[in-house]
């Protein structure tokens, strides 16, 4: 026997969306395998949309942080640099 796609059997955990789906296939007149499966199908879609979506969002993210530390690390060795002429400049004032 193959592993079953629809397994659970607990619905009170699924709730409240198992009985959003009901009232709204009811109201919405999808009543054979055919109409559920392409509501399914849809939903699929949207959420491998989606999916992609936050995927991408997430590398966005990671490369403006990588973007930052660069960022950060080249204004400290500009603050290194700057205070290292200003200990220069000491030096030459007061010899």
């Amino acid at each position: 026997m193959t592993k079953k796609l629809y397994g659970c059997s607990n619905l009170h955990t699924l709730e409240p969306y198992y009985s959003r789906h009901i009232a709204a296939m009811t109201a919405e007149g999808l009543h054979s395998k055919s109409d559920i499966a392409a509501e399914l199908a849809f939903r699929d879609r949207e959420i491998v949309r989606l999916q992609e979506t936050v995927a991408q969002a997430g590398s966005f993210l990671s490369g403006l942080f990588l973007s930052m530390d660069e960022k950060n690390a080249q204004r400290d060795k500009v603050r290194e640099a700057a205070q290292r002429i200003a200990g220069i400049r000491e030096e030459t004032e007061t010899a």
